[in-house]
Order: C-alpha cells, then sequence, then structure tokens
C-alpha cells in the first residue's frame, strides 16, 4: 500500500470516529453517572475525590484527569464530554498499531506488510465505528480513557517482543506505565491485566525449549519486572478494591447471573438498543454461539494476533462470570468494553487474512457499513430532539416558581443532574435521609447541606414546593411530604436513556397555615 493511500485512509478513519463520537455532544442531557463526574471534580479536592472514590466502585484516576482539564476548560457540557471523545478517538488509532504489529515478523518479511497493514486499518475501521465504543466516547465517564491505556499497554508488549533486550526494556517500561494507569481507571482493568500477563508468558514460553519454563529465554525477566512493577505500583489500591468488592456483595443494583448472562450482555454490546433490555433466550443462545465460534475460529488460527486477542477478549469474560458465580453479579455490558475492544481487532483480523484479494475489502466494507447503521440507528432510538428529560424539567420549574419556593428533588440518580442544570439560578436540595441513599446511588460525595428533611418543609415558610422524580432507576425509598401538602399540576418530560425512563415535575401546595415560626424567621 503506497504511502499516499495510506495516509489517506488513516485521515478518513480518524475524521469518522471523531464525527460519530461528537454527535449530539451537547444536545444530551447530562445523565446520573456523567452527573457524578461533574459533582466530584468541581465540589471536592484531588486529595477528597481519592478518598471518596475509594467509598465508590471505581478507581480515581479518571476523576483526577477530568478535575484537571475542567480546571483549565470549564464544565460546559462540551468540555466534560470532549476528553472521552479524544480518548476514543485515539483508542482507534491506537487499534491500527494493535492490529498492525500483532502480525509477528512484518516488518522482516515484505510479503506480510500489506497483511498487516490492513489488518491495523481494519481494526481501526471497526473500532472507529463501533456502535458500543461510540456510544461510550460520548460520557464523561472513564470507559475510553480506560481502553486508550489499555491499547498503548498492549502496544508496548508487541513493541517488546520484536525489539532487542536492550530496546525492549523501554517498552517494558511503557507497558508497566500504561497499565498501572489502566488499573486505576477501571475495577475491570485487572481482568484485562491479567490477560496481558498470560499473553506475554505465553510468548515467552514459545520462544523456550521446554513448556512451560521461559526462564532462559532472552528479556523475559524484563518482562517479569514489568509485570511485577505494576502489581507492586497497584498494591495500595488493593485494600479499596477488597472493601469495593465487599460494599458490592452486600448490595448492587445487577441482577444474579445465569448461564445466559454473558451472551446477553455481549449481545447488547454488538447490538446496542436505547430500551429496556429483554434479550431473548433465543437471541442469547445465538450470541453464545457466535461467540463459542469466534474464540474457536481464533484458536485453530494460531498467529499471534489469535492469542493475543483470546488472551485478552476471553479472560476477563471468564474472571467475571466466576467472581459473579461466587457472589453479587458484576457483569454489566459496558464494563466489557475493554475485552469488546479486543474481539474487534480479532474480526478485523481474520478480514486482514484475505488480504491482498478484494474480498478483504469486500467483507471489510460490508462490516464497517452494518456498524455505520448500528450507529445510526442507536442515534434515532434515542431521538434526543424530543427528550429533554431533567434539563427540560428544571426549565418548567424555574419558569413558573417564586424564588423563596424550594425545589426537592426525590430520586439521588436524578439529584446531580438537577444541581447541574440549575447551576447559580437555584439551590435544589434531596428530599431525602443518608440512610435511603446507596453506595450507587451517590452517597459517597453527597454532603449534609445537599439533604432536605420533612421536618425543615413543615417548618418552611414557603406555600408552594416545587418536586422532581423519575419513575426510572431502581434501589431508592423516596420520602412522602407531609399529609399537609398536596399536588396541584404535574407535567412529564421523557428522558433520553431508558434508564431514566420519564422525569416528572409537579408543584405542591400546602393546605394547612404557615407555621408561626417560619413567618417569624423566614
Amino acid at each position: 500500500m503506497n504511502r499516499g493511500l495510506f495516509a489517506g485512509v488513516f485521515a478518513l478513519l480518524i475524521l469518522t470516529a471523531s464525527v460519530l463520537r461528537c454527535d449530539h455532544l451537547v444536545g444530551r442531557t447530562l445523565w446520573f453517572d456523567e452527573a457524578f463526574s461533574w459533582t466530584l471534580v468541581t465540589r471536592f479536592s484531588p486529595l477528597n475525590i481519592i478518598s471518596r472514590t475509594a467509598d465508590d466502585v471505581h478507581p480515581p484516576l479518571y476523576y483526577l484527569t477530568l478535575w484537571c482539564w475542567t480546571t483549565f476548560f470549564g464544565t460546559s457540557l462540551i468540555s466534560l464530554r470532549l476528553p472521552s471523545v479524544l480518548f476514543g478517538v485515539a483508542t482507534a488509532a491506537g487499534s491500527f498499531l494493535v492490529g498492525r504489529d500483532a502480525i509477528e515478523g512484518w516488518r522482516e518479511d515484505p510479503t506480510r506488510r500489506y497483511g498487516a497493514q490492513v489488518t491495523g486499518l481494519m481494526s481501526m475501521a471497526l473500532v472507529a465505528t463501533s456502535a458500543i465504543q461510540v456510544r461510550w466516547s460520548w460520557e464523561a465517564r472513564m470507559y475510553t480513557l480506560a481502553t486508550l491505556l489499555l491499547i498503548i499497554g498492549t502496544w508496548c508488549i508487541l513493541r517488546a517482543l520484536d525489539a532487542s533486550v536492550e530496546r525492549a526494556r523501554w517498552w517494558w517500561a511503557g507497558f508497566a506505565t500504561a497499565s498501572t494507569a489502566m488499573l486505576y481507571t477501571h475495577n475491570y482493568a485487572l481482568f484485562s491485566f491479567v490477560g496481558q500477563c498470560l499473553f506475554i508468558v505465553l510468548e515467552f514460553s514459545r520462544r523456550g525449549q521446554r513448556w512451560p519454563l521461559p526462564f532462559q529465554v532472552p528479556g523475559f525477566w524484563s518482562a517479569v519486572i514489568a509485570m511485577a512493577g505494576v502489581a507492586w505500583a497497584y498494591s495500595p489500591w488493593l485494600p479499596v478494591l477488597q472493601a469495593q468488592s465487599a460494599q458490592v456483595q452486600n448490595g448492587y443494583w445487577v441482577p444474579k447471573v445465569d448461564l445466559l448472562t454473558i451472551p446477553r450482555a455481549w449481545y447488547s454490546l454488538v447490538l446496542p438498543l436505547n430500551s429496556v433490555p429483554g434479550v431473548s433466550d433465543q437471541m442469547a443462545i445465538v450470541s453464545g454461539l457466535i461467540l463459542v465460534s469466534l474464540v474457536a475460529i481464533l484458536a485453530i488460527q494460531r498467529t499471534r494476533l489469535s492469542r493475543l486477542v483470546l488472551a485478552l477478549f476471553v479472560t476477563p469474560i471468564v474472571l467475571s462470570y466466576l467472581i459473579s458465580m461466587s457472589g453479587t453479579s458484576i457483569i454489566v455490558d459496558r464494563f466489557f468494553l475493554l475485552a469488546h475492544l479486543f474481539a474487534v481487532i480479532g474480526v478485523a483480523g481474520l478480514i486482514g487474512r484475505l488480504a491482498p484479494s478484494s474480498a478483504c475489502w469486500c467483507v471489510g466494507a460490508l462490516v464497517m457499513s452494518f456498524s455505520l447503521y448500528l450507529v445510526e440507528r442507536y442515534h434515532s432510538d434515542l431521538n434526543v430532539e424530543a427528550k429533554p428529560g431533567v434539563r427540560g424539567a428544571l426549565k418548567y420549574v424555574l419558569r413558573n416558581r417564586h424564588p423563596d419556593e424550594p425545589i426537592l428533588v426525590m430520586h439521588p440518580c436524578i439529584y446531580f443532574s438537577v444541581l447541574y442544570y440549575a447551576g447559580e439560578r437555584a439551590s435544589p436540595k434531596l428530599y431525602s435521609i443518608p440512610e435511603n441513599v446507596t453506595h450507587y446511588t451517590g452517597k459517597p460525595i453527597l454532603i449534609p447541606e445537599d439533604y432536605f428533611l420533612q421536618s425543615d418543609l413543615e417548618e418552611s415558610s414557603a406555600k408552594r414546593a416545587w418536586v422532581i422524580d423519575t419513575n426510572g432507576f431502581i434501589g431508592h425509598t423516596s420520602m412522602l411530604l407531609p399529609a399537609s401538602w398536596k399536588p396541584t399540576e404535574k407535567k412529564m418530560f421523557p428522558d433520553v436513556y431508558y434508564f431514566q425512563r420519564n422525569v416528572t415535575a409537579t408543584c405542591w401546595e400546602r393546605t394547612d397555615p404557615v407555621p408561626v415560626r417560619a413567618v417569624q424567621n423566614p
């Protein structure tokens, strides 16, 4: 492939990845997870971010990165979401490097060079247009930072395996740095790190004379030192991870695991829909058969690319399932984004094996077209323009309330979003008590000033109160307003994402006289 054509295709794929990830960047309302990120990085110092993240279920690196970013670029929707877009585009670009360099000996063998470039470009194209990778590149969350770090660390492994012993040490240092950062970005990254280590050991074992003892292979101990360095750097977080795991085991929103849990999750990854998950058993079985078939085909290939994909694709699935079988399920489809990345690269590798025949480009174009169709289908299903959600509800309340009338949010999963859109125009409060809020509905970042109790409402001098609520989400018991307060008008605002369903804004009026104490001490 000549340089001009290669540069043109590469630039086109970067543009495609960027455009897909920037769609509706402002139009979509900020939902709970994103509003959690915003609240954490704007309300607390870096040290407090680390301590409060420890009380949640994620490591702190993404939040610290976002804190640095927003310090310079502000907290507009574009600013909050743009880092994820950039990480997502960089992930697609990095997939080219991994797909190309996973082809063993392509630098030395000219006959493999073309196939390696095609595999790299196919990897980049499929990651750039993957509906689920695009979808989570929209969010002010940590997922694309984790995928980027995984790609960087894995590419460093491949370069280290191909370099001389002396030069390989620098690549192993790069792997150690990227993988350590990845582990501090998302807890599921631990499974991917295990997959990386498994791949490294397998590759050195293949170079040894007797399986499975690669100790005499040049460069092996540099790799061991790199892996041990990652483990050492991550060790301070292990007690926190253990506490977070115990917290999840004591109560979490994920359904119990069964034989079809993995196939259902992967069906949602490949064919994402913005609707209540309802994957039938038949479709789950089909999804499972496709997964098994992909694994079998890759296993038959017996190439370095197939070994890499199997290690980083299968390991997270197996480990997460085993852990979920022993207690509360930790299987959430978006947590498999790291593994999904290598499933996509594996498919690209199979397409790349058809090069240089025209069938390679035909199959690649067909798969990419289907991916673009899925992205467009998901965009259309969101119907952003018709679903104002929290933003619409708060706009309605601010237009109709008097300055002294409180805004009460019933569910903590929309409270932080209401805070974001209220800005300095109002001071919404969470109508709840700390005991009713769980760790997965925002408790780690709530402060005493956020709560508004029933007694506060009874003692208020206001004759009206505005209540914002949702009929989505789970895991929260809302308090009732006092019997002396009655609803008078209610308006509903559908939200973009199915799990928030509809957001309601209700005006409540007091039917009893305003307390004398409230009148004397307004």
